[in-house]
Parts: structure tokens; sequence; C-alpha cells
């Protein structure tokens, strides 16, 4: 692995890696998918407003942040836009570019997890199934997929196998970590939370590298000090976005949470599982190790950081945080298979069929959105393509008079952010709209996914308040986002836009 001819070798014989790799960019440079999510712009916007000649500020979300809005953008931590803003210096303010980088990160992350997976001793046949959970990884279109790259990143340099080598890199492995959580807070302090835990694990061996676990906790607490009190201006706008979450809080999991939770992570269920009914039979929970590998730390590190952030997102924080356990369980499910492959394979008949099926069943689960993005999100894309959808957009807000309100979803605000002749609101950040909101917007262009999941029933139940009401669609074939169910396994999948005129008392 240390050489061009090794990684050859690896990506040969772990096939399913560059094979995931080189279907995200097809998809991604054929026919713009996935469609960008309805929050991307938030992360985004900033970047594009000031390499088109405004200032580092997000005039869409006005309503709701008015400091990152006007004065300067900080409701996140400034990691990514910083990357952001480099990539599209390079490539243009566009959304191909941001499709692009967010391609090209899910191909570091990939290749990373390939080469953790390889220091720890992994054999070919469990990186490929672990491989398999990279095509759960869909929803990658803000900072996350940043955050999660300088995480592995850390826990890759934390796993040197070398001990002099190990001491000069622990403390860049300390360093990258703090970069995830100045691009990602959550992320950032999952990653921190694996180095520790995989230290711990290790400490018998390697001891305990102090200097560089504390950095992990003071560096992120002074850095967060030195804002408070150098730039209040960005603390206040950190505060807006803090004040709009106001979702931590201890709750009983409820249906959705849990559904959603095995969309996301339906692998490290399924490990989970195996490791209590080996714990019920008595059974070690991971056989002897090769001399050397360092699977069993790295296995318990991944998956006591990354279940604890599926059960804080069922119990404490907000339900989607569960998304960032997409990641990790890759690694999780390929050393699980490679310290009991006779948990599965070598198991009695019957109890082989089932745990196969098990297996079986989390890959399908988990590749859902994938399998619906190659189909059906292809079948949209060559109906209504991205170009055809923006131009129908830009029609729209061209046809309007000078300063009037449009809402416009996330995926054609690249586009349509140099239009200074109306007033765009991101259709996330609206809020109420009408008297009480004091918005009333003339016109919305919205994504499908968007317009389904909200605003039907809300430009419904204002009707009373409308001269007139005309929604228009330029698509021929159905899109998922029209069915609930459906709209919650494969949102945006279709660029074709739901343009809404409204005519207000």
């Amino acid at each position: 692995m240390r050489t061009p001819a090794g990684w050859l070798r690896a990506l040969r014989a772990c096939w399913i890696f560059p094979a995931a790799i080189a279907w995200k960019f097809l998809l991604a440079l054929a026919f713009a998918l996935p469609v960008p999510a309805n929050d991307a712009f938030f992360f985004d916007g900033a970047v594009v407003e000031w390499l088109g000649g405004g200032g580092y500020v997000n005039p869409t979300i006005g309503q709701v942040f008015p400091t990152s809005a006007t004065a300067f953008f900080s409701a996140y931590p400034p990691g990514y836009q910083a990357v952001l803003a480099v990539w599209m210096t390079l490539f243009g303010p566009t959304v191909e570019a941001s499709l692009a980088l967010h391609c090209a990160l899910f191909a570091v992350y990939a290749l990373l997890a390939l080469a953790v997976l390889r220091r720890a001793g992994a054999p070919a046949f469990a990186a490929n199934l672990g491989g398999c959970f990279l095509f759960g990884i869909t929803f990658h279109d803000r900072p996350d997929s940043l955050a999660h790259v300088l995480g592995l990143l850390a826990f890759w340099l934390w796993l040197e196998p070398d001990p002099a080598r190990a001491r000069r890199r622990r403390p860049w492995a300390a360093l990258c970590a703090v970069l995830a959580m100045a691009t990602s807070l959550h992320i950032g302090a999952m990653y921190a939370a694996m180095l520790w835990g995989c230290a711990a694990l290790r400490a018998k061996t390697c001891g305990w590298p102090w200097r560089s676990l504390l950095a992990t906790i003071v560096v992120p607490v002074g850095l967060a000090l030195l804002v408070v009190k150098y730039s209040p201006t960005a603390w206040q706008g950190f505060q807006e976005n803090l004040a709009t979450q106001n979702s931590v809080r201890f709750r009983l999991p409820a249906a959705d949470d849990v559904a959603r939770a095995i969309r996301y992570a339906p692998g490290l269920m399924v490990v989970a599982g195996f490791m209590l009914a080996a714990a019920l039979r008595r059974r070690p929970m991971l056989r002897r190790e090769e001399p050397g590998s360092s699977a069993a730390p790295v296995l318990g590190a991944l998956l006591g950081a990354s279940g604890f952030a599926v059960v804080a997102s069922l119990c404490v924080a907000p339900p989607y945080y569960v998304a960032i356990a997409a990641y990790p369980q890759v690694l999780v499910v390929a050393l699980w298979f490679w310290l009991r492959p006779e948990e599965t394979f070598a198991a009695r008949p019957f109890r082989r069929r089932a745990r196969t099926a098990a297996l079986a069943g989390a890959i399908a689960l988990v590749s859902l959105r994938a399998i619906a993005l190659s189909t059906w999100g292809v079948w949209c894309a060559l109906d209504v393509g991205k170009s055809a959808a923006v131009a129908e957009a830009r029609r729209a807000v061209e046809a309007l008079p000078v300063g009037a309100e449009v809402v416009v979803s996330s995926a054609y605000l690249y586009d349509l952010a140099g239009d200074n002749r109306v007033k765009k609101i991101h259709s996330d950040w609206i809020g109420r709209y009408g008297p009480a909101g004091g918005a009333r917007p003339a016109l919305f262009v919205l994504t499908p996914f968007d317009y389904y999941r909200r605003f039907r029933d809300e430009l419904a139940a204002k009707r009373s308040e409308m001269k007139s009401l005309t929604v228009s669609e330029i698509r021929r074939r159905p899109v998922p986002d029209e069915s609930r169910w459906l709209q919650r396994v494969a949102p945006h999948l279709s660029w074709a836009p739901v343009i809404v005129r409204v005519e207000w008392r």
C-alpha cells in the first residue's frame, strides 16, 4: 500500500471501492445527480455571493439569520467554506462545481477507508463487504463530506503501526481532528471520540499520547473563546443558528426516527446484533488477531463512537444527525467480518442463511436511494435535465417586476444568485409567509421535494388569503416526491421545477 503498485493491487482486490467512486462521478458529471438537497445553498451561498462580487454573506436566509445574511456568514464553522472558496475560485461558483467537489471528497473518503482497512489487516473479502455500504452515502452536499475526510484522515494517521512514525504523526492526527470540528462540530467530535477510544483500547501496547489527545479538546475550546472575545459578530451569527436548532433534549424515540436510523445505519445494527448474539451464547466477541493487527481496537473505537451517534439521534440530538453514522459503518462491517467471519459464513446452515440474509438486507436497505438515483433519477434527468430546469426557473424569475419576492429552492439558487432585480428567499428559511411573517412572495420556484414535502400543504392552508394560485410543472414523468413514503426513501431525484404563481388579496 505504500507504493503505487501496492495501491493498484489493493484496488484490484477491493474492487468495490473504485466501482463506487466511478458510479458517483458518472451520476454527477452525466446527469447532475443527486439534486442538491434542500439546505445545500445555506452552506454554499456565502461563497457564491462573495465570488459574485458581493460580501461574505448569504442574503437568501435573511428572515432567520440577519447577521449571516447581511454582516458576516458565521452560522456554521468556516472550514468547509474555506475549501469551497478555493475550489469555486478555480472552477466557478456553479452547482456543477459543488457536485464535483463532493464527488472528489467522496473519492478521498473511500480511499482513506480502504487505507484504514489495509492498515488494520483486513483482507479483500471483508473490505468488499464493507465497501458495499459506500452506496449508502448519497447525501453529501454539505460540510459533512469534508468533515468526514478530515476525521478519517486523523484516524488513519493515528493508526500508524511504527512507533517512531506514530510519535511524529499523532500531533498531525490531532490537528486533523480539530480541523474536522472546525468544519462540522458534531462530526469532528465523533472522530475525536474515536481517537480517544482507540487510544484507550491500545493503551497497554501504545501508551497514552496525552498531549495529542488533550489537544483535541483544548484547541477547539480555545478557538471558540477567541471567537467570543475578538469577533462578536461571528459569535452572534453562530448563536442565531443555535437558536434555530433548539432540539437537543431528551426524548423517547419516535417511529419515524427509528425508521430513519434503520435506513441510514443498518450495517451498524446488523453488527451490533451479531455481537449481542455472540455474547448471549457466551462466545468471545472477537477471534484472536494476527500478530501486528490492530483490527479489534479499531473496530471498538469505530463502533462505540458511531453507535453513540445513532443513539443520540434517537434520544437527544436532532434525528437527522444519524446520517453521520453512514460513513463509519463501511469500516465497522468490514472489520467485524474480518474478525468473526465464522459468525456468518461458518455457522450452522439455518443460522448461516439467516445471518447472510440479514447482511444482504442491510446492503439492499442502505442502497435504496443509490438504486433510485441510478434508475428513476436518470429517467427523470432524461425527461428534464439540469440545464432545462434552470432555464425554466430563470424565465419565471425574469418575468417578475423589480423588487418582487421569490422563494427559491437550493438547487436553483446557484444559477439565480446573480439576479439582483428580485429578493430571493431560501425555501428552507422563509418561515411564515403572509401578514404574520411579513413576506408575501409572488413566485415560488421549487424542486418537487420541497413542493410536495412542505409547500403544497402550506399553500393550500393559505388559499383563503389569495386571489389566485397557479401551479405549473414542465415534467412528463412522475417523481418519487409525490408519494410521502417514497419521498423519505428516495428524495431529490428530479431537477424539474414546480413553478407556483400567487396573487395575494
